[in-house]
């Protein structure tokens, strides 16, 4: 018998990187305040058929004195309408955040030996952090 598959309430079709700002700097001048942060922004089509989902995050590598500002967006067909802002807000930052973890990677590897790693996250549970 064949597979039945049911229909996912958002499906990915890709990303893109919007931007990459990547710096060297000399031993304690950073002062980042956004280290760490992961910011987040959904946009809908006026049918709410398609979203955009934004992710960005700051890396201040200060063990290397360098610092990575990096954007990327996710384009999704929007199956579930009624609850579109959730599964973007939940599903669709699961699906788009290991592109981010990768891209920080390589772009800090071809820099240094000592890749920038940047964990994993539930992104289901309630942060305590």
């Amino acid at each position: 018998k064949g597979l039945i598959m049911e229909r996912v309430p958002i499906e990915f079709e890709g990303y893109r990187i919007n931007s990459i700002d990547y710096s060297v700097y000399e031993e304690g001048l950073s002062e980042d305040k956004d280290k760490g942060k992961l910011q987040v922004k959904s946009l809908l089509t006026e049918d709410r058929k398609n979203a955009q989902l934004i992710i960005k995050t700051t890396v201040n590598d200060e063990n290397n004195n360098r610092k990575l500002i990096i954007e990327l967006s996710g384009f999704f067909t929007v199956h579930d309408i009624e609850r579109a802002e959730e599964f973007l807000s939940v599903n669709g930052v699961a699906i788009l955040f290991p592109y981010v973890r990768s891209v920080v990677s390589i772009i800090t590897s071809l820099d240094n030996e000592n890749a920038v790693v940047l964990p994993t996250i539930n992104f289901t549970k309630p942060s305590s952090e």
